[in-house]
């Protein structure tokens, strides 16, 4: 089969398949034409697109290709690549819908072309690939952000993480120094930490550090390991390990291993988290390093005084210490009888001047320091602080001592510490679900940074959102003590994982809520990610009903069918044969028009509406659903005390939810005069309007009820009869909006909270419901 794919790319060298129709493009407007001409089955995007033949859009990448094509179609496969793997990019095109993000340096290591991606994202599934586990993802971000625990503490923390992923005993980090091996940190097997250096040869990581990625062996009997010193020696049947390097060099490896094979072959996304680990690892060591270093530092500054000269009381250097020398590029004796400016610059001798005066005039202070910059004798301009005093005996000055405090590597380590910090922020920012972070305040999650997801889909900015209880801002009423029982797990047991809804600018939301506790040095703190699971919910339930409820139905209204079919075969014609025939009649009528309405629980579940920008008039849709009714059913009578001018975010299929809750009442009623009425009520949320539809029949059963709204779960002898409610449901919650009942002695109310059109002349300013 031909791929027919659009390449936005400043060639298509990369893409050469036979079995790929390629038609090359340059620009993100280029391709969104083409996409709209049809036959395209995937859109392939580099990510540097400054084609050299002028025709490309100045600083347009492949992000800004893909931010357009999702305008025009949100399901077509794309693909971007990048020639260096980048996770910025990465991270960008999962928050923009990418199907796959891929590397041209990955590809290549793993002996792969992109035309095999591109065979991948048109013939599976299509969704969108997802780089690792996001409670992983959670778990390694809780590590990352303790900043109470020690480096040897994250690390044991690290360790657990892998062998939970990966199902393996045994984790450790090593040393690697020339030939020698040391194991520095061991979870699963107390005789490793014991361990002291050995040979690097009779070690899985000698293969490790020799590979360009993770280095891993499933089974060392059936690969061929036996009688090998490696696999004799240290007993480990199943290996993992990924080779890693600080500042560019070889530092050492991190590896997970048991002594029992593993009976599943690890997968494309174990690797990948457990080379996030690995860099993860070489960073952290690095920063231990620099903040050792910069410990190192302090107490050199603090208690040691090597680098000394001596101005004399003519101003001339008396005295350059070896270690002056050896920093700033002099021999020890070439400055000596040389004027001060010949070392200093006139700024430093100024502010040398100033600092003896003060000395001169308060005789009881030991010394002056000042801040400046020395110059070597290559040029370069090193940061120092110097400390100066009076060089004097008795009975005369003679001169200023200078201590020299070198700077540059205090200032360069405080300057990585903060770009460490930089790196978690941008992160926090750029995760592409919402991100909160709250400090337990009075008994209360009081909020202190949102990430930009956050501000985006509940519609607080970070400044609006800073300083008010989160419970506040996005927790419906019904669910408020739900969400105190959250936060007292978190501080109780650390961290919680939970299905739950929250109020949204789309309004009710389901998401999978994981919030986890660290500390600070003054406050309990928090973080809480919640990823969208409204349409996987809604999946979920309509294959319940399909399985439980349709399935149950289909099956006993076939048992009518087969048993009169059987009855006809056997009577003789007569009027008894004829009932029955009629009876079969209408049973094979229920079955179309239940396979007609699962048709269409299939196509809105499946296709969540889009209404966001649409706006309905309740009054309109109402008069045309009463309009249809008094024709199909005289005998009833339709009342209609709606408003005009009552704009809703909806579509057209809220017409299907009205005509459906009208049938169900004229059709199920059994008064002799079916009435029914369309009102609108108070007292519902800010920025919703609720439609009441009443009715004088029996009601819909508590148990149909209880199941419609969640309250009842559905077996396979306790489903309801009918499935236009469920069909009401999913359609009143795609709007954002909510289904409830209201039954009394006179009959039942649907009612269907309705959120309001933002910008619609109904006297709403726009602003969001509160669910405080």
């Amino acid at each position: 089969m031909t791929i027919r794919a659009v390449h936005v790319a400043r060639d298509d060298v990369y893409l050469r398949d036979a079995s790929i129709e390629v038609e090359r493009v340059e620009t993100s407007h280029s391709a969104v034409q083409r996409l709209g001409e049809g036959d395209v089955d995937c859109v392939v995007s580099g990510y540097e697109l400054d084609a050299p033949t002028g025709r490309g859009v100045d600083g347009e990448t492949g992000l800004d290709v893909l931010r357009a094509v999702r305008e025009r179609d949100g399901s077509v496969p794309f693909l971007l690549y990048t020639d260096a793997t980048d996770g910025d990019v990465a991270i960008d095109a999962t928050r923009l819908g990418v199907t796959e993000y891929t590397s041209m340096a990955r590809l290549r290591r793993d002996d792969a072309a992109l035309a095999d991606r591109v065979h991948a994202i048109t013939e599976g599934s299509g969704s969108t690939s997802v780089p690792y586990d996001t409670n992983a993802i959670a778990e390694l971000t809780r590590i990352a952000a303790g900043d109470d625990a020690t480096f040897d503490e994250k690390v044991g923390e690290l360790l657990d993480l892998g062998r939970s992923i990966l199902g393996l005993d045994i984790g450790f980090v090593s040393r690697i120094e020339g030939d020698t091996h040391t194991i520095t940190h061991a979870r699963g097997n107390d005789e490793l930490s014991e361990q002291g250096p050995v040979d690097l040869s009779t070690t899985y990581c000698q293969y490790t550090v020799q590979s360009e990625s993770l280095f891993g062996v499933q089974d060392a009997e059936v690969e061929g390991w036996s009688g090998n010193p490696v696999y004799e020696e240290s007993g480990l049947s199943c290996y993992l390990g990924g080779r890693i390097t600080v500042g560019g060099e070889l530092y050492g490896t991190l590896c997970f291993a048991d002594a029992d094979p593993r009976e599943l072959a690890f997968t494309d996304d174990e690797r990948r988290f457990i080379e996030l680990l690995v860099e993860w690892l070489g960073h952290e060591i690095a920063r231990e390093n620099r903040e050792a270093s910069l410990r190192r530092y302090k107490a050199i500054h603090e208690t040691v005084q090597q680098m000394v000269f001596v101005i004399g009381d003519e101003a001339t250097i008396e005295l350059f210490t070896e270690p002056v020398a050896e920093r700033f590029g002099y021999e020890s004796e070439q400055l000596r009888n040389e004027p001060a400016t010949a070392f200093l610059d006139a700024d430093a001798v100024e502010a040398g001047y100033e600092a003896l005066g003060e000395l001169q005039a308060a005789p009881g202070e030991a010394s002056r320091t000042i801040e400046t910059t020395i110059e070597t004798a290559d040029g370069e301009a090193v940061p120092v602080e110097i400390e100066l005093s009076l060089l004097s005996d008795a009975t005369e000055y003679r001169g200023l001592v200078g201590v020299i405090h070198d700077r540059s590597d205090l200032a360069e380590t405080k300057a990585e510490l903060a770009a460490e910090r930089d790196r978690f922020r941008y992160l926090f920012e750029h995760i592409p679900d919402p991100v909160v972070e709250t400090e337990f305040v009075d008994g209360r999650n009081v909020v202190r940074a949102v990430n930009p997801t956050f501000e985006e889909r509940f519609g607080y900015a970070e400044p609006e959102a800073t300083g008010r209880p989160i419970n506040d801002l996005i927790v419906p009423p019904d669910e408020r003590e739900q969400a105190e029982a959250f936060d007292e797990r978190i501080r109780e047991e650390g961290s919680v994982a939970a299905e739950t809804r929250r109020n949204t600018t789309d309004g009710y939301r389901r998401f999978l809520f994981r919030g986890f506790e660290y500390r600070n040095a003054d406050s309990d703190r928090a973080f809480g990610i919640y990823t969208d699971i409204t349409e996987r919910a809604e999946r979920d339930q309509y294959l319940q009903v399909v399985n439980r409820i349709l399935r149950h139905n289909l099956r006993n209204d076939l048992s009518i069918v087969m048993g009169f079919a059987d009855a006809i075969a056997e009577d003789a014609p007569d009027e008894r044969t004829a009932d029955r025939a009629r009876t079969i009649v209408e049973t094979a009528k229920t079955l179309s028009e239940m396979a007609e309405t699962a048709n269409d629980m299939s196509r809105i579940v499946g296709q969540r509406s889009s209404s966001a920008d649409h706006e309905i008039d309740l009054a309109d849709t109402v008069a045309e659903v009463r309009a249809e009714a008094s024709e199909a059913y005289p005998e009833a009578e339709i009342v209609a005390d709606v408003p005009s001018n009552r704009f809703v975010r909806a579509d057209s299929k809220l017409t299907r939810v009205l005509r459906e809750l009208m049938d169900n009442a004229v059709e199920y009623g059994d008064a002799e005069t079916p009435r029914v009425r369309f009102e609108l009520r108070d007292g519902g949320a800010e920025n919703f309007v609720t439609l009441a539809v009443s009715d004088n029949g029996p009601g819909i059963p508590a148990a149909d009820r209880e199941r419609v709204l969640g309250e009842r779960e559905i077996t396979q002898l306790d489903h309801a009869q009918g499935i236009g409610l469920w069909l009401v449901k999913w359609l009143v919650e795609s709007y954002g909006g909510v289904l409830g009942f209201d039954v009394d002695d006179e009959g039942t109310t649907v009612l269907l909270e309705l959120p309001v059109y933002e910008g619609a002349g109904t006297g709403i300013d726009g602003e969001r419901p509160d669910a405080a």
